[in-house]
């Protein structure tokens, strides 16, 4: 394993991982934690949780599914977008299976940043992790 040498800083990231499937919920999390030597995940079920996990930490990342109980991940997104300060912005990415009404919905909105299509693959999850944290942590490069 190899760390990559982009980090300005060695804080804990703190990750939000919005899913109701406890098997992705349990792959998300052992990736990020994989590729996150300093990463704090919090979970929430559904974007009702999400939108109250949003308000209750300072957070660095989302990854939501976009089929979720109680408002779907969309609608989610829309809230904590409203809940955000003017200063302040958490990329939000999409879990998608990659049905076509799912990457429509998602071309609809500005309140989505960027998709991770599912079944979710570790390269795909560092280049994301790199883009949206941009260099705040280490992110450990798996060979």
């Amino acid at each position: 394993m190899q760390e990559e040498n982009n980090t300005n800083d060695d804080r804990t990231i703190n990750i939000l991982v919005v899913e109701d499937n406890p098997v992705n919920v349990f792959l998300v999390k052992t990736i990020i934690q994989k590729l996150l030597p300093r990463v704090a995940l919090i979970h929430a079920e559904n974007g009702v949780e999400a939108i109250t996990k949003f308000k209750d930490h300072a957070l660095d990342l989302i990854f939501m599914d976009l089929n979720l109980p109680m408002i779907n991940g969309l609608e989610a997104a829309y809230e904590i977008r409203q809940l955000e300060n003017s200063d302040e912005h958490v990329p939000i990415i999409v879990l998608s299976g990659e049905r076509k009404t799912d990457v429509r919905a998602m071309e609809m909105t500005d309140d989505i940043d960027d998709y991770i299509s599912k079944p979710l693959r570790i390269d795909a999850m560092r280049k994301i992790i790199s883009k949206y944290l941009n260099g705040a942590a280490k992110i450990i490069e798996l060979s």
